[in-house]
């Protein structure tokens, strides 16, 4: 199969299509300049192979259903990436995973917004999490705060 290279496409969204890891691998080789990049990935295997560092990248919009070793490896090889956004379902990562991996991998992240949906079976355990974003490299290096909206009572809805 022909493989077709597009050096002036540097905008991309792609809705209610979900990648998996060789197509969007292959989407990347093909858009060399590729800056901002709106997508939504089929579940990224942990052994997801990202060929190289994709340098060009400096905003992405990911939704995926459940976040994986595979996204994350995904993140680490976008070194000049500066506005992340995410919004996934099944797995959240809690402040201070964010933290080691925002600042040993993406260095000039600026904006950060996410959306994470998960189950918790009590306050303490919300507590916790949100304990994890309420450190200096969240409220004083970065300045980032976090929102939560939980209901207590969707067992009886």
């Amino acid at each position: 199969m022909p493989t077709i290279r597009s050096t002036s496409i540097e905008h991309l969204c792609i809705e209610d299509v979900s990648l998996d890891s060789l197509r969007l691998m292959r989407l990347f080789r093909c858009t060399p300049n590729l800056r901002h990049l709106t997508v939504c990935i089929d579940k990224l295997s942990k052994n997801a192979q990202v060929s190289s560092v994709i340098q060009s990248i400096s905003s992405v919009k990911f939704v995926v259903d459940h976040l994986t070793y595979g996204t994350i490896n995904l993140l680490k090889n976008m070194p000049n990436l500066t506005l992340l956004t995410l919004q996934t379902g099944k797995h959240h990562m809690n402040g201070h995973k964010w933290k080691y991996l925002i600042g040993d991998y993406l260095p000039k992240l600026k904006k950060f917004q996410f959306l994470m949906l998960f189950l918790v079976n009590n306050e303490e355990e919300m507590n916790e999490i949100l304990d994890s974003y309420r450190t200096p490299f969240w409220l004083i290096d970065h300045q980032w705060f976090v929102r939560c909206h939980w209901n207590l009572e969707i067992d009886k809805i």
